[in-house]
């Protein structure tokens, strides 16, 4: 059994139990910027065989407030059964990141991602995924935003809805990303809410 988080200050570990959960050891996994002020929980998947991935979005490009002007999505793998952690960036274009969701196909051949993004501050929030080979990088070309007529949260938004996403593979192997997107709102508070849901083509 494994967990991956913060310790909010600034430092990432792994927590595995082999006695089905009723103890645990703790490894340093990484380090993230502890002044962006968006942290969200990182994202874990074992593959079939026995590979663990940690999916972790992360900023050094923090502006007023500590909120990022961009972000990175990087991916820790271990194959040493949460001992030891490798760090890669698997961001797939510049820009504004969060609530990054890993999902891993049944095979362990692909890697999965559904995760709120937009270019810029300027512009409104979109939900996009990508899918890609372990250990190469997502393809910028294949990164898509998944419904770019209908934004999840206007440009003056500082953050995306924070529940409910999520992504997974279906037994085909196909990629889906469930996603929030707000209705209706007001500066004071968000009023409704609606939940949709996409399957790859």
């Amino acid at each position: 059994m494994y967990a991956f988080c913060t310790n909010d200050g600034g430092k990432l570990y792994s927590y595995v139990s082999t006695d089905d959960g009723h103890t645990f050891k703790r490894y340093d996994a990484g380090t993230y910027n502890n002044g962006d002020d968006t942290q969200s929980y990182p994202l874990l998947q074992v593959a079939p065989n026995g590979t663990v991935y940690a999916l972790y979005v992360d900023s050094t490009d923090v502006g007023d407030g500590g909120i990022p002007n961009t972000n990175k999505i990087y991916l820790f793998t271990s194959t040493t059964q949460g001992k030891t952690w490798t760090k890669q960036d698997v961001t797939p274009v510049p820009g504004r990141y969060q609530y990054a969701w890993l999902a891993i196909s049944p095979d362990g051949k692909k890697l999965g991602m559904g995760v709120y993004y937009r270019s810029n501050l300027d512009v409104p929030w979109l939900v996009a995924g990508t899918t890609w080979a372990p250990g190469a990088k997502p393809d910028p070309n294949q990164f898509r935003s998944i419904d770019p007529d209908h934004p999840i949260a206007p440009a003056e938004r500082t953050e995306p809805p924070g529940d409910y996403s999520g992504s997974y593979f279906f037994p085909d192997g196909k990629l889906g990303v469930v996603w929030t997107r707000y209705h209706l709102w007001t500066d004071a508070a968000t009023l409704t809410r609606d939940i949709f849901f996409a399957r790859q083509n």
